[in-house]
């Protein structure tokens, strides 16, 4: 890099690829790449109140429950109590969201726990620092232990094997576990402790993130000159190092830009197919439901006529359509059982 701390033309990264610059920070941190953190946890204290409510009230169950309980509780047409229905509505969406808070927060210790793991990086004069996984920036090199899972995407530069080779276990990204053999650049197998590696002057150059396990297109450009970079030399995050002392690696991919994390699903409501035949049947309650909440008004219709000089029903007389459509209405709240709130 040049004496005035500024990135040159020629460090900035050609278009469509990613540059990761070898013991250059300040180059890594011009091109303002992700964190390498990662959150597996579907809320946080701003979203989890209207998310969850979302997530609820996906369920037609839930709808038909809320209206009505709007009905009963803010209009004068209920013949039962008001909080017949909102009452043990409210308790359900509460125990649901008790049990919601309970996992998601088992899902950000293990994030936690993840994140804050430590790992060695090499530094620019070839001192070893200890940081967690979250602080692993773009460009780093790991020094990795056996047995160790690798903080981030990597690529290998040399390692404590023959030939630079190294030895992988990749069951958590594809469930194999038959050991990889991942092989070291060929111009940097050579360097093969903290104070060689961080003499290494140069880039890789290598594609954009993407989700293909299987395939990576890069090359190291140097001072002597170019070697190509494939899977062969690439070390996953998810992945764990076996059967070798340790291997240098620098970060190509940080947190959500890694391959386990692109090809990572994200959280969504799930239903099981018991839920999903009782959603198909109550539309079906549903439509009979309000055919007996018309049957009722009609009747009601009818009959209101017959009755309208009786000294005994006084409200009779003042009976206009309006209130046949209230009392359609209060015919659906006194019949709303027909979709008891205890099958969900």
């Amino acid at each position: 890099m040049p004496e005035n701390n500024k990135v040159s033309p020629e460090d900035m990264p050609p278009t469509g690829m990613f540059v990761s610059h070898c013991n250059d920070a300040l180059a890594n941190a011009a091109n303002k790449h992700v964190p390498n953190v990662i959150v597996t946890a579907k809320y946080n204290v701003l979203s989890f109140f209207p998310r969850n409510l979302y997530e609820q009230f996906s369920r037609l169950a839930n709808v038909f429950f809320l209206i009505i309980s709007c009905l009963q509780v803010f209009t004068d047409l209920s013949p039962t109590s008001k909080f017949a229905t909102a009452g043990p509505l409210a308790v359900i969406l509460m125990l649901n969201m008790v049990r919601e808070i309970f996992e998601d927060s088992a899902r950000h210790k293990g994030d936690d726990e993840v994140n804050n793991r430590l790992v060695e990086v090499v530094r620019a004069d070839g001192s070893v620092d200890a940081i967690p996984w979250k602080a692993v920036q773009m460009g780093d090199i790991c020094n990795i232990k056996c047995n160790d899972e690798f903080p981030a995407d990597l690529v290998v530069l040399s390692s404590s094997g023959d030939q630079g080779m190294c030895y992988i276990d990749t069951c958590n990204l594809d469930g194999e576990t038959n050991l990889k053999i991942r092989n070291s650049i060929a111009s940097t197998a050579a360097l093969n402790a903290p104070d060689k590696i961080c003499k290494l002057q140069g880039r890789l150059e290598y594609e954009t993130p993407n989700n293909r396990l299987y395939n990576f297109t890069g090359k190291l450009v140097g001072v002597g000159g170019e070697d190509s970079v494939d899977n062969e030399n690439v070390l996953l995050r998810g992945s764990t190092l076996r059967n070798t002392v340790w291997a240098l690696g620098q970060v190509i991919y940080t947190g959500p830009e890694s391959k386990i994390m692109m090809n990572a699903q994200k959280g969504r409501v799930k239903r099981s197919n018991i839920e999903k035949s009782a959603n198909f049947l109550m539309l079906g309650i549903l439509a009979l439901y309000l055919v007996i909440g018309a049957i009722c008004t009609i009747g009601m219709a009818v009959w209101v006529p017959s009755y309208r000089d009786a000294w005994y029903i006084p409200y009779v007389a003042d009976h206009g359509a309006g209130d046949s459509a209230a009392g359609y209405i209060t015919f659906l709240l006194l019949l709303n059982n027909f979709i008891p709130i205890s099958l969900y």
